[in-house]
């Protein structure tokens, strides 16, 4: 005969047991449901559809890059380059009211190379039919060239440093290429956007067919800045009443960053 107190005992003990035994199953399945929702898992994915989600987000540029391609030339390789280098710094003086930093201004690259024309020959005939001369091609100077990347961080300075550029002699000035320098934060907002436009697709979708959906099986990115939208035009040159010159003004508009 077990005493009651004893009864109480094992029935507490089962109690716990059970308890215990609970848990761990129920952590077991917690963690496999976890897992197989886990993206890019070893489960075989069947019954697949794919959606693709859209997100655009508009921003105004907040950099202007142009660039500038000095040349110099010269009888020797050294008159080229002495020329290129005078002819650069008239392009550091014209950039300095723009106090644009030194790690803004970039040589994309530098070269020398000689320039060739072609040299025919003489010849006096004393047959006839007269031969056809010869001619080669003969060095007659050199050329420098170096081609900067400026950025511009001040976006209204873009005209004004487009015309003290052009100011300088033997300058080819282009541009400008309006970025935001960081776009971050508004890929981010652009993917997020995206993501719950895929899935707004996903669930009208699996609620007109009548089915479940469990988990996402794969997911790829692809986007980007776009091309500028300008309000006017990319590069206009008005005309001040009071001025000599024509000065050049940049239409802002807006950058396209989709996801």
């Amino acid at each position: 005969m077990i005493p009651e107190q004893q009864k109480q005992n094992i029935l507490k003990v089962s109690f716990i047991l059970a308890g215990i035994i609970a848990v761990f199953f129920i952590t077991l399945i917690f963690t496999e449901v976890k897992n197989f929702n886990l993206l890019g898992n070893d489960t075989p994915a069947v019954n697949v559809i794919s959606f693709t989600g859209k997100g655009e987000v508009n921003a105004q540029p907040d950099v202007a890059v142009l660039n500038a391609s000095i040349t110099g030339e010269g009888a020797t390789r050294a008159d080229a380059v002495t020329k290129q280098a005078a002819l650069k710094q008239k392009v550091s003086d014209a950039l300095a009211p723009f106090k644009i930093a030194k790690e803004d201004i970039k040589t994309d690259y530098i070269s020398t190379n000689p320039k060739y024309e072609w040299k025919q020959q003489t010849i006096y005939c004393i047959t006839m039919p007269c031969p056809q001369p010869d001619g080669k091609n003969v060095i007659v100077g050199y050329t420098t060239n170096e081609q900067l990347i400026i950025k511009v961080r001040n976006v209204d300075d873009a005209g004004a440093v487009y015309d003290a550029l052009s100011k300088v002699g033997s300058v080819d000035v282009s541009g400008p290429n309006l970025q935001i320098d960081n776009d971050e934060a508004l890929k981010s907002e652009a993917r997020k956007i995206a993501i719950a436009d895929a899935k707004l697709k996903a669930e009208t979708l699996a609620k007109d067919l009548g089915v479940k959906l469990v988990r996402i099986v794969s997911f790829n990115e692809d986007g980007g800045a776009m091309p500028m939208y300008y309000n006017e035009g990319a590069m206009m040159n008005t005309m001040d009443a009071k001025a000599s010159a024509p000065t050049t003004s940049i239409s802002i508009g807006e950058n396209k960053i989709t996801s």
